[in-house]
C-alpha cells in the first residue's frame, strides 16, 4: 500500500467492483482518506526498454496510468496519486524513467503529467484496447535525474 495525506493506493478487491464499476462506467473518463471511498484507479507498469544513447543497455522504466471519477475531478486527486507513484517507482524499484501516456485530447491528463514535472515528448498514434480504435496519445516522461532534483 502507498499512502499520501490524502489518499490510499492499494490493490482492487473483488468487493470493490460494484464502486469501481459506478465510475468507470463514465464515458469522460485510490480509495479517499477522508471519505474511504473509492475514487478512481492507478497503475505502475515496468517494463525493460533500449537505451536510445547506448543499444547495448536496457532502461528500467515505468508507466503510471490513471483515471478519476467524475465526482472527484479538480481536486488533485491524480496529480497526488502520480506523484506518489512515480516517488514508489524511482525509491523502491530503482526505475531510470517514469512515463505516463494519455489520450491526446484529454487535457487534464496532460495537466497532471506537467504539475507533476513530467516533460512532453512527443504524440503517438496508437491502438487503444478501451476503443478499438487507433487513438492519439501524449507521452510525457519524468527522468530519475529530474525526480531527485525536484526532491531537494
Amino acid at each position: 500500500m502507498i499512502t499520501t495525506k490524502r489518499l490510499f493506493l492499494i490493490p482492487w478487491h473483488a468487493s470493490d467492483a460494484n464502486e469501481l464499476y459506478e465510475l468507470a462506467k463514465d464515458s469522460e473518463i485510490g480509495k479517499d482518506m477522508r471519505t474511504g471511498h473509492l475514487i478512481g484507479s492507478m497503475s505502475l507498469d515496468f517494463e525493460e526498454i533500449p537505451d536510445p544513447k547506448d543499444s547495448s543497455k536496457q532502461l528500467h522504466q515505468a508507466e503510471i496510468g490513471y483515471w478519476i471519477g467524475r465526482p472527484y475531478w479538480g481536486q488533485g486527486f491524480a496529480s497526488e496519486g502520480a506523484q506518489a507513484l512515480a516517488a514508489y517507482a524511482f525509491e523502491e524499484h530503482g526505475v531510470d524513467q517514469v512515463i505516463i501516456r494519455y489520450l491526446e485530447r484529454n487535457k487534464k491528463s496532460a495537466s497532471v503529467a506537467r504539475k507533476c514535472g513530467f516533460t512532453e515528448m512527443g504524440i503517438i498514434t496508437d491502438f487503444n484496447k478501451y476503443t478499438g480504435k487507433e487513438e492519439q496519445f501524449g507521452i510525457s516522461m519524468l527522468t530519475k535525474a529530474d525526480w531527485e532534483r525536484v526532491q531537494k
